[in-house]
């Protein structure tokens, strides 16, 4: 069972974003079995979920990207909320992205907080943040504009 399932409630009906959502959840999950694998070193291990997450990361900075030119485009009411929202996850991951970096060399990391960290905001952004827009994407019918 994939330690973050995708739902259908996640969905924000609006398929462009709906695909980088699921594919943030896969990498979540990701990160989630390469931090229980057993039977790698642990620094084999430190180095794939830095690796990892580093991929993480990017993709979802461009998510944000996306997301926030869309409801730019849409003249979302709570576009500076939203943003701001993104900038502080992006800040508190920059930290979780140092101490995986360290994790090599400190086996006391606590990997268990990232990934809740990780679970929680998306679970809670997605169910929370992102319904508050659907109707403007609907509204406006957006094309889908590449990321």
């Amino acid at each position: 069972m994939p330690y973050l399932e995708w739902r259908e409630h996640f969905s924000v009906g609006y398929a462009p974003i709906d695909v980088q959502h699921r594919q943030i959840i896969e990498l979540i999950n990701y990160v989630y079995v390469l931090a229980t694998r057993r039977g790698d070193s642990r620094s084999r291990r430190m180095v794939s979920l830095n690796a990892l997450h580093a991929n993480l990361m990017l993709y979802t900075r461009a998510h944000f990207a996306y997301e926030e030119a869309l409801l730019q485009t849409a003249h979302y009411e709570s576009y500076a909320e939203h943003e701001a929202l993104h900038r502080a996850f992006t800040r508190k991951t920059a930290a979780l992205a140092r101490s995986f970096a360290s994790a090599v060399d400190k086996p006391s990391t606590d990997l268990t907080e990232a990934l809740h960290l990780l679970k929680q905001w998306w679970s809670d952004h997605i169910l929370t943040q992102d319904q508050l827009y659907t109707a403007v994407l609907h509204r406006y019918h957006l094309p889908d504009i590449g990321l």
